[in-house]
């Protein structure tokens, strides 16, 4: 694993963890005798909330992506040359 797959691993494991702590405060005080008992924009605004995170994580997948593709022709090249 190169530095960079572990940086999007790490990446990806805190928004998944501040993902999860969101979810728990939001939810936190709801319930049979909660504050707010309504939950019908249950999905909305949690994944309205969280794009920032979301598009975190799928950007730096896509330039993990992109850095390996060119690291792997990088080698190509290499090798071509050395022949």
């Amino acid at each position: 694993m190169d530095k960079y797959q572990k940086m999007a691993i790490g990446i990806l494991i805190v928004g998944v963890s501040i993902a999860l702590i969101y979810v728990f405060v939001v939810f936190g005080g709801t319930g049979i005798n909660g504050p707010s008992s309504d939950d019908s924009g249950f999905p909305f605004f949690i994944i309205y909330s969280s794009w920032p995170a979301i598009f975190v994580a799928i950007s730096v997948s896509i330039i993990a992506q992109k850095r390996q593709e060119a690291k792997r022709k990088e080698e190509e090249l290499r090798n071509q040359l050395e022949e």
